[in-house]
């Protein structure tokens, strides 16, 4: 029992000196945040849907969508955003593993005496010290990197916004373009009597022996061929 006991021990100790540490996501996600709301106003979460995630879009699609709310929503729900978030984790890790010692190897041997008598318990702990004059190296590198980290991930929150908003207005135009040809056809096809009148007060000026075209036709050919709607 005593032995056990002695054992236990020496494993508690063990893992309260080079136990791992756990990373949190809000500490190195705060500078995306951050930087993302400073620069354009809009608010990225890093982690799995929610009811409540779920109920803040509802919100923004009850009104007519907006470049902004499609911004947003977009940001809320991108699947591959959520994957490049997993960068900060990674890169915070490893920046926790460069000031931390490698782990040590441990050595038990227990013998038994003869006559069975009593037990001897023998324990050794093995470390590598001179990683400590490597930490100090380790810690900048992978601060570094950590940085980098931060900062691509900032960027690529950035740029992919900046790509939502520019997809949302070139569907916007084309929408707009596409009703007001669809408009100016309609009028045209609408009123050829109208425009039968105007052909015959033209016809003098461009002379009997030119065949005016009906101007519905005239004004038809005018037009454009109206784009396809094009999937953004």
């Amino acid at each position: 029992m005593k032995l056990l006991q002695t054992m236990a021990l020496v494993a508690f100790i063990a893992f309260s000196c080079w136990g791992c540490t756990a990373t949190k996501r809000t500490e190195s996600f705060n500078t995306v945040t951050s930087a993302v709301q400073e620069r354009i106003g809009k608010e990225v979460i890093w982690g799995p849907p929610s009811e409540q995630l779920d109920q803040s879009i509802r919100k923004l699609l009850v009104n007519d969508l907006t470049a902004d709310d499609a911004v947003q929503i977009a940001l809320l729900r991108n699947h591959s955003l959520q994957a490049l978030y997993e960068e900060l984790s990674i890169a915070e890790a490893d920046l926790i593993a460069a000031g931390l010692l490698s782990n040590p190897v441990f050595d038990g041997e227990v013998r038994f005496e003869s006559g069975g008598s009593g037990t001897a318990l023998e324990l050794a702990v093995v470390q590598n010290f001179l990683d400590v004059f490597f930490i100090p190296l380790r810690k900048r590198v992978a601060s570094a990197a950590f940085d980098e980290a931060k900062t691509r991930v900032t960027l690529a929150v950035l740029q992919f916004s900046g790509e939502v908003r520019r997809r949302y207005i070139a569907y916007q135009a084309a929408e707009q373009l596409l009703e007001l040809r669809h408009t100016v056809l309609t009028a045209t096809e609408a009123s050829p009597l109208g425009l039968q009148r105007l052909g015959k007060l033209l016809q003098p000026a461009i002379g009997a022996h030119q065949k005016v075209e009906p101007p519905h036709r005239a004004h038809r050919a005018l037009l454009p061929a109206l784009p396809a709607k094009r999937a953004l």
